[in-house]
């Protein structure tokens, strides 16, 4: 949607929430939501959730001000599509041409990319953490694992593969990168680089889970069986 937030109006007894100066010692209010304040991702789900209404989870999501549409056929999309922009020009909220993407059959959402076979990660967002300096510190190890953690269910043992990095997270432990803690940094990088397609589960195959543990990790990973004995998996799990 365009300019989001900007569309919503403030109550008049709120406006002063928002007041700030500037260096001339004048004194502004928002008349509008603005980015700044801390309830306004909350409080633009719960518009934009409203407006669906019915139509959430049967054929459209939304987070804030993103929005995927997906049904099966054409003619129910064109249907579905007409519903959302009715719905919403009613209550005037805008979308951003040059940011909609109709009728495709894989679309970026929420730093995925989705398909109607699979889900995978956004390209763009792992080139940065393929980018991701050497840390010399534990902020900078969080910050890393921080930006992985997104991705983590992609990523098979992953628990026990950064277990070199989150030692040094322990409170007393020097901090002291060796050759462990660096081929765990880059074995995490090419990891979320390449890393497996996700299949979507199918509610009329079977599923199966296999789980795992050691002294410093559990994990799993929830697959699906095809009727050729194909297995692929859905989805990963890992804590230390």
């Amino acid at each position: 949607m365009k300019s989001a937030f900007n569309q919503i109006p403030l109550h008049f007894r709120d406006r002063h929430k928002t007041a700030f100066s500037t260096p001339d010692g004048d004194e502004y209010e928002f008349n509008r939501l603005c980015f700044d304040l801390k309830n306004s991702p909350k409080a633009f789900q719960s518009i934009a959730q409203e407006v669906l209404g019915d139509l959430l989870h049967n054929g459209a999501l939304v987070y804030i001000d993103d929005i995927i549409l997906f049904t099966k056929t054409i003619d129910e999309h064109f249907e579905l599509l007409g519903k959302v922009l009715e719905r919403f020009e009613r209550i005037q909220l805008k979308f951003n041409p040059g940011k909609c993407q109709f009728l495709t059959k894989s679309c970026k959402f929420l730093r995925f990319v989705v398909t109607p076979e699979s889900i995978l990660i956004d390209k763009d967002k792992s080139i940065l953490i393929n980018e991701f300096p050497v840390p010399t510190d534990q902020k900078q190890i969080k910050s890393f694992l921080g930006c992985c953690n997104f991705y983590r269910k992609y990523i098979k043992n992953f628990a026990k593969r950064a277990l070199p990095l989150t030692n040094l997270l322990r409170k007393g432990t020097p901090f002291e990168w060796t050759c462990e803690t660096q081929a765990a940094f880059d074995d995490i990088k090419e990891a979320i680089l390449n890393p497996p397609v996700l299949e979507l589960p199918d509610p009329d195959a079977e599923l199966q889970t296999t789980t795992g543990a050691s002294s410093h990790s559990i994990g799993a990973v929830l697959e699906q069986k095809y009727p050729n004995s194909e297995v692929k998996p859905i989805y990963f799990f890992q804590r230390n």
